[in-house]
C-alpha cells in the first residue's frame, strides 16, 4: 500500500525545523506504528486462540497471525458511547 500525503512549503519548512528529513521521518514513524500494532495483535490473537479450545493449530509465523486475524471493527467515531474509555 502506499500512502501519500501533501504538505505545503509552510508544513516542510516547520517540520524542517525540528527535523532533517520529514519523509524519512514520517515512514519510521509510520512503520514503528505498525510493529507496534503487529505486537499488540500477535499478543491478542494467540491469547484467543490458546483460550479457544476448538482452535487446534496456532502459527509459530507471525506473520501467518497478523494475516490470519480476523478484521477489526473500529468504533463509531460520531458515537461517542462506541469509543473505547
Amino acid at each position: 500500500m502506499d500512502i501519500s500525503i501533501t504538505l505545503t512549503e509552510v508544513e516542510v519548512k516547520a517540520l524542517s525545523y525540528v527535523m532533517a528529513d520529514p519523509q524519512q521521518w514520517t515512514e519510521n514513524a509510520i512503520k514503528e506504528r505498525a510493529r507496534i500494532a503487529g505486537d499488540e495483535l500477535v499478543a491478542a490473537e494467540t491469547a484467543r486462540m490458546l483460550a479457544d479450545p476448538d482452535v487446534t493449530d496456532i502459527p509459530a509465523d507471525r506473520e501467518a497471525i497478523i494475516l490470519g486475524a480476523p478484521d477489526p471493527v473500529f468504533p463509531d467515531v460520531g458515537n461517542p458511547e462506541s469509543l473505547p474509555e
